[in-house]
């Protein structure tokens, strides 16, 4: 019979792989110890057309991941041209160890720059053209699309067009800036989640960073104010030294210096300017500074950074995107992960778990240790096994992924939806079993009313005449 234990190849046999529990370890070392077997690479898709293959390929995240790293190399590259750029202007203005001009020290920089651009042009025009050719319609229909269109546009433009026209360097500089904005399609790539939440929890805490903003301006200007004129005595007495009052003039001459410093002493260096009050002004403004330090600049901005952190938690709880990123990735990894078990369980290596396979894998301590860290505490093999194989129409074997949906249908403590499941069962099961005592009890009824009299007088106990 196929997948009986008399049909599996035996150790030792003609063209059949070394399987066995005699001649193989356990399956905790087999899962957790040991070299990795590299794992066997995907068959090819047969029968599939080249156009189906194309916009599979152009649907798929491998397809985005490629033009992701496409622009990150290509910021790379026109940081290397803004570094070229400022080589020649710190060489114009004879700054100090600029001695050679950008095209000395780089000569090979502006072919380089040239043939670059027009590589990537190509690329990111190649990329758009392939979305259109596959989405057609709704490709219009997404504004990340149109982003994309634009920038090539833009470079198109930048590239071929602009070196014929009579447009100022500003407007150059400007369509060059535009290809910068290649970045933020980073934020809707996937494998850049991090990148994703951070932006996302930006803009669901714009509201807070605003109140903060409000706050904390106040805040400073009431002190700047305070300070300002507290100190315009001492700036106008011309007994004092003028260079004293000329370093306090740089931090609180006018109100535009004072709030400046203000923020410096909560969000920079704050030692310079205390220095300066309490050298060339008076001692008692350690005091000052030292309340100011503990009140705005630890307490006031850890507050606000704990507000940021709330609202980034709340994002990432409540944001769809995020939420459906996050649960794929936790069915990547249990399915990866019961996979490895079911390839160290699967001794005869046919693809499938039969009972006795299935509890000597759990049976071992490791294993259940493991499979307990994730939720599922095993007391009964033989049960667990028919709960997982449940839905592999009564073979009494399961495949991997059996295992996976079993599993990951098991691990854990029982949700709201799974004690509605079963209060519905049983209430369901309450109503028929109601239902069938009120039938026994009306076909009794019958019977006792369709009955002999005699026999009815008899069952009663009644003598007859």
């Amino acid at each position: 019979e196929p997948g009986s234990r008399s049909s599996r190849p035996q150790e030792g046999a003609a063209g059949a792989p070394p399987y066995g529990r005699a001649a193989r370890s356990s399956i905790s070392e087999r899962m957790f110890g040991g070299p990795e077997e590299a794992p066997e690479p995907p068959a090819p898709t047969k029968g599939a057309s080249p156009g189906s293959r194309l916009s599979n390929w152009v649907r798929s995240p491998r397809f985005e991941g490629l033009f992701a790293s496409l622009i990150v190399l290509n910021i790379l590259v026109m940081a290397a041209q803004v570094q070229y750029i400022g080589m020649e202007v710190g060489f114009r203005l004879e700054y100090q160890g600029s001695v050679r001009s950008a095209e000395d020290a780089w000569p090979w920089a502006e072919v380089a720059f040239i043939v670059t651009d027009w590589l990537f042009l190509v690329l990111f025009t190649l990329e758009v053209v392939l979305k259109i050719l596959v989405c057609r319609l709704p490709f219009f229909k997404e504004a990340w699309n149109w982003f994309d269109l634009t920038i090539v546009l833009c470079g198109i433009l930048e590239t071929s067009v602009l070196g014929m026209l009579p447009l100022e360097l500003g407007m150059l500089r400007l369509f060059r800036l535009a290809r910068l904005l290649r970045i933020l399609r980073l934020i809707r790539t996937q494998g850049f989640d991090s990148l994703y939440l951070m932006a996302t929890s930006i803009k669901g805490s714009l509201s807070a960073l605003l109140w903060s903003t409000v706050l904390m301006f106040v805040v400073q200007m009431l002190i700047a104010l305070l300070l300002g004129t507290m100190l315009e005595s001492y700036l106008l007495d011309d007994t004092i030294p003028e260079e004293d009052r000329h370093t306090l003039f740089v931090y609180f001459g006018t109100f535009s210096k004072a709030m400046l410093t203000m923020f410096e002493i909560t969000l920079a260096n704050w030692i310079p300017v205390c220095r300066a009050l309490t050298e060339n002004v008076s001692e008692w403004y350690v005091i000052f500074a030292l309340i100011h330090k503990f009140i705005i600049g630890f307490a006031a901005v850890m507050v606000v950074t704990g507000v940021f952190l709330q609202e980034t938690f709340k994002v990432a709880a409540t944001d769809d995107t995020i939420m459906i990123i996050t649960k794929q990735r936790q069915v990547k990894i249990h399915t990866k992960k019961m996979s490895v078990l079911f390839k160290a369980a699967d001794e005869d290596g046919n693809g499938i778990l039969d009972r006795e396979e299935f509890k000597a894998m759990v049976d071992d301590p490791n294993v259940a240790t493991w499979l307990a860290s994730m939720g599922l505490e095993v007391t009964d093999a033989d049960t667990l096994f028919t709960m997982v194989s449940r839905e592999s129409d009564g073979r009494g074997q399961i495949t991997a992924a059996e295992l996976a949906q079993g599993v990951s249908r098991l691990k854990g403590s029982a949700k709201s939806v799974d004690m509605a499941a079963v209060m519905h069962e049983n209430r369901q099961l309450l109503e028929e079993a109601q239902r069938l005592q009120r039938q026994v009890g009306e076909l009794k009824r019958r019977c006792q009313s369709r009955a002999r009299p005699g026999e009815v007088l008899a069952a009663a106990g009644t003598p007859t005449t």
